[in-house]
């Protein structure tokens, strides 16, 4: 099934984001599920799931997940497993950071889904960063 055009333009938000935050990374590499890329250039698949956007630094250093999720998509049992498996899989990463984006009038919701996940896995803040993105404002980078 097509992603929606709110879908994508999320996604975009993650690439712009990481491209904003991270150009210091002078190794990384940024692999999206946009239907611009190639084949070989798709994320891989991360505990059963495919994320919209997957950034690695070689050395591999920090690990970037990305995720979309529209406001029909946020709340669902496959998104909360997703976010969960997302989140295991980077708490054992040296630097695990989870980017999440959604429309924002979502945010509260996206927090909320982000702290359950995190509490069912006993996983916290000093283990994964999480970043959540709303659509309209990318977080400044501090200088």
């Amino acid at each position: 099934m097509p992603e929606s055009a709110t879908h994508l333009s999320l996604v975009q938000d993650i690439v712009d984001y990481i491209e904003n935050r991270f150009s210091v990374l002078a190794g990384l590499i940024v692999l999206t599920d946009l239907p611009t890329s190639e084949r070989a250039d798709k994320p891989p698949r991360v505990g059963g799931y495919a994320p919209d956007v997957y950034a690695a630094e070689v050395p591999r250093t920090t690990v970037l997940i990305g995720e979309a999720k529209t406001a029909d998509d946020l709340t669902t049992s496959h998104s909360r497993d997703q976010i969960a498996a997302f989140l295991k899989f980077l708490s054992y990463q040296q630097r695990g950071i989870l980017v999440l984006a959604v429309p924002w009038q979502c945010v509260p919701a996206a927090r909320i889904v982000l702290a359950s996940a995190r509490r069912s896995l006993n996983c916290d803040s000093s283990r994964v960063e999480t970043v959540v993105l709303d659509g309209i404002v990318t977080p400044k980078v501090n200088s």
